[in-house]
This record gives C-alpha cells, sequence and structure tokens, in this order.
C-alpha cells in the first residue's frame, strides 16, 4: 500500500520540526524522513489521517491538519508519496482511462492496480466464447475487441465493437451466468484483467466501482443491442439463441420503443405489449397471470420472437413494477432456481 508524506508547511514554537520536515506513514508504522524524530502526539493524530487518505479520503482535506499537542503548534500537509520513477505497476497507467474507474481517486487505483494483471491478445484471438463461465472482468488497455453472435441462418453476427477504455465480463460477475457472447479480438490488444476471485476485493476497494460498472451496464445495452432494436423496428423475426429475453426486454426498454412484442418456443407463446420502453400487458397462452407470464418468459432459452411497432389507442396498464423492477425480480427468481437445482444435483452430505 503506498505511504503517506506528511510534510510541516508552517509552525510556531514547535520544538521538533521546521518547514519542509515530513514523516512517512504506513499505517501502523511511521518513519521520519533523514533520521528525523517521530512525535508521539503528532504521529497519533496524523496516522488517523493518513489512514483515511489511504481508505479512499481526498489528500485535498488534509492539506493543512492542525498538531497542537505540546507546548508548540504546527500544520501539516499529507498527501500520498510519489512512486519512484520506473517503479509504476505496468496496469496503474491504464487504469485511470478505463470508463469503470473515471473520476477514482489515485489512491484508490494505487490499492486496486496489484489486483490487475496485464493480457497481450492477438487478432482473432477469442477471449470468452458464448456459454463460458464468469473467471473475470476484462479491461481494454489498447486495440479493439468485437462482440459476436451466431445465428443458424446468418451465420456470425457482430453485435458491437468494445474499444480501449471499455470493458467486458462484468455482466457474468455479478450475474455469475455463462456469457451472452463470444469476445474475440479485432486488432492486436492489451487487456488489463481481474480475476474472479479478485471481484469483492476491488469492490469493497473501490465502491464507486459497483456505480460505474451500473452505467457501463445501462451504457452497453444501448449500443450493443443497436442492431436488435433496428431489426425490431423492421418487424424482422428474430432468434433467443442470439439475444436473451432479459437482453430483449432491456433493449426496448432502454430504447424507449412502443410496439408489441410476438414470442414463440416449442408450442408455448406470449405476446408483450410495451409503450415508450414500459411493459404494459402481457397476454400467455398458458393462462398465467401477467406478471407471472413475463416471469415464465424469462427463462426461454429457445425461440422466435418478432417486434411490431404499433401503438394502442387505449391500454390499461395492470402490472405492479415498472420494467426494472419486473426484470430484477425475474432474475432474482432465476437466480432462485438454479441455486435449488444446484442442492438438488449436490445434496449436503448426511
Amino acid at each position: 500500500m503506498q505511504r503517506i508524506r506528511a510534510t510541516v508547511v508552517n509552525h510556531e514554537h514547535c520544538p521538533l520540526y521546521q518547514n519542509g520536515d515530513a514523516l512517512l506513514f504506513s499505517p501502523p508504522s511511521v518513519q521520519g524522513v533523514g533520521g528525523l524524530s517521530v512525535c508521539a502526539s503528532a504521529a497519533g493524530l496524523l496516522s488517523r489521517a493518513a489512514s483515511k487518505i489511504q481508505g479512499g479520503a481526498s489528500p485535498d482535506a488534509y492539506e493543512r491538519t492542525f498538531c497542537g499537542g505540546c507546548t508548540g503548534r504546527a500544520w501539516f500537509r499529507l498527501e500520498p508519496e510519489p512512486a519512484p520513477a520506473g517503479s509504476e505497476t505496468p496496469a496503474l497507467g491504464g487504469i485511470s482511462r478505463l470508463s469503470i474507474f473515471s473520476g477514482v481517486p489515485q489512491i484508490q487505483l494505487l490499492q486496486i492496480a496489484p489486483l490487475l494483471h496485464e493480457r497481450t491478445v492477438a487478432p482473432a484471438e477469442e477471449i470468452i466464447r458464448r456459454g463460458d463461465p464468469p473467471v473475470a472482468l476484462y479491461a481494454i488497455a489498447s486495440g479493439e475487441c468485437d462482440v459476436v453472435a451466431h445465428d443458424e441462418e446468418k451465420g456470425e453476427v457482430t453485435l458491437t465493437t468494445l474499444r480501449a477504455g471499455d470493458c467486458f465480463g462484468e455482466v457474468s460477475l455479478l450475474t455469475g451466468e455463462t456469457a451472452t457472447a463470444t469476445i474475440r479480438a479485432r486488432t492486436p490488444c492489451v487487456l488489463l484483467v481481474l480475476a474472479k476471485e479478485d471481484f469483492p476485493t476491488a469492490l469493497a476497494q473501490v465502491p464507486s466501482m459497483a456505480i460505474s460498472l451500473a452505467r457501463v451496464l445501462a451504457a452497453r445495452v444501448k449500443r450493443a443491442n443497436t442492431w436488435v432494436v433496428d431489426e425490431m423496428k423492421r418487424g424482422i423475426l428474430g432468434k433467443l439463441e442470439i439475444i436473451r429475453p432479459a437482453e430483449l426486454v432491456q433493449a426496448v426498454n432502454v430504447n424507449s420503443m412502443t410496439g408489441m412484442l410476438l414470442v414463440q418456443n416449442a408450442g408455448k407463446s406470449v405476446t408483450i405489449y410495451f409503450q415508450d420502453g414500459q411493459v404494459f400487458e402481457v397476454q400467455s397462452d398458458s393462462g398465467q397471470a401477467e406478471e407471472e407470464a413475463f416471469y415464465d418468459f424469462l427463462t426461454w432459452a429457445r425461440g422466435n420472437f418478432r417486434f411490431e411497432p404499433v401503438r394502442k389507442e387505449t391500454t390499461v396498464r395492470r402490472l405492479r413494477s415498472d420494467t426494472m423492477g419486473l426484470l430484477l425480480e425475474g432474475m432474482r427468481r432465476l437466480d432462485e432456481h438454479r441455486k435449488t437445482e444446484i442442492r438438488v444435483k449436490d445434496p449436503a452430505p448426511q
């Protein structure tokens, strides 16, 4: 962890320190720079401030930290000690340019840097394949990667292209689900990789990372599904094998679309009416209530869908939750279902 330097910027009759004297803190240890004596009163006060900066607090709040623990007085400026030339973590140079770490204080970046490692990828190399379990969060330091899906009729479809600063793999880490698409390097790439086992630690060290990931996810849904939206606006048939039900609903919601989504799957069918991106009506041939029919639809792995861009003149919304609320509840149910299946397949020892 990076040390914090406390430098005297002013003093009045301090018996130990002059302007420019400094202490180095790496809590719980402290040492004087150049053999300088350590004042117990100053060390106790400044150590608490140093710990807060290492925890992510802005050094700006500690530019004039006052110590008056004895007959004299002194003011200290606390700041992270600059790293020696050439000692910067390889990943650190690219971290600050990543969308998920935008605006994160440098002290927090220094804490998370050791968790990242660089990986060089050649063009056409597949980094993630559709169906792979979650293993890491990947961020592109340089280069471009394609997000691709496979359609039995159309062949390979490029959903979007990710560039330097973008990340991928975060959806699987957050949900525990397998990858929904294949990620393939378009050009030579340098990736910064955060392993699955280090993901909770990173979130704890950089709390704002969770908010950034939410923003990235929202932007990803809107960008990655542009091709789906364009196709649906023309009423063209699509397949759930390419885009899962939850992603399909998110695409309609984020783009504030209005129309009928008609889906068929192995003899079952459901029709969902959206108005300005919100689910207004759900009709199913199973006879289920609207919300239950919607949650059942989220479990479908195969099927054909068609979107008809029409607006109903009169309709009454009877659903209790908005679209995002329905999706969150549906995801919760899916997670509970998966956990139940795991317990059945692998019961606890008696």
